[in-house]
């Protein structure tokens, strides 16, 4: 009986992820962050119109660590809403996040080092892209210049794949084949 009871113990204490939107109520009403305890801001902010049954997805594809990062900090300023209005995003709406989650979120999409520009690189030219099936395993040219990493890396029948990075936002800026 013990082993179990300490068994659900260390299974419920080593969450790593959390669902979205991860709230509780404090005692006095409030709604708090479940993951950093902390009261939920609430702001102004702009989301694609809505036109009766029409719906506009709106996805940030441009920064393929976004779904993994998000499920580490549940109350991050959500996807498809912008604190400024522009381009599809001019509908007002009122959302709540976490500081805490949203500084958390914004720093695990940085990129701050060389491996981490390689490895981005990779998985998006060999996973989401699908340029090739082979993984590369030569070496990587990669720089570092006003903020945003250019990995060069080889792809199969002499092609070679340049992916431009911010360091900052974790974000795609380019990605190009070339023939050499």
């Amino acid at each position: 009986m013990r082993h179990e009871l300490l068994a659900a113990l260390l299974l419920t204490g080593c969450q790593t992820t959390w669902p979205q939107h991860a709230t509780i109520i404090s005692p006095s009403g409030q709604r708090l962050c479940a993951k950093h305890r902390v009261p939920l801001v609430t702001v102004r902010a702009f989301r694609a119109p809505t036109h009766g049954n029409e719906v506009y997805l709106v996805h940030d594809a441009g920064r393929p660590n976004y779904g993994i990062a998000g499920q580490y900090f549940p109350n991050h300023y959500p996807e498809g809403v912008s604190p400024r209005p522009g381009w599809i995003l001019t509908e007002p709406t009122t959302i709540q996040y976490c500081t805490l989650c949203e500084s958390g979120f914004l720093n695990a999409l940085r990129v701050p080092d060389e491996a981490g520009a390689i490895e981005l690189a990779d998985d998006y030219v060999f996973q989401l892209r699908g340029w090739t099936t082979q993984p590369d395993s030569s070496p990587h040219r990669v720089t570092l210049k006003d903020g945003i990493w250019t990995v060069v890396c080889s792809l199969p029948h002499g092609q070679l794949a340049v992916v431009r990075i911010s360091k900052e936002e974790g974000s795609i800026v380019s990605a190009k084949r070339l023939v050499r």
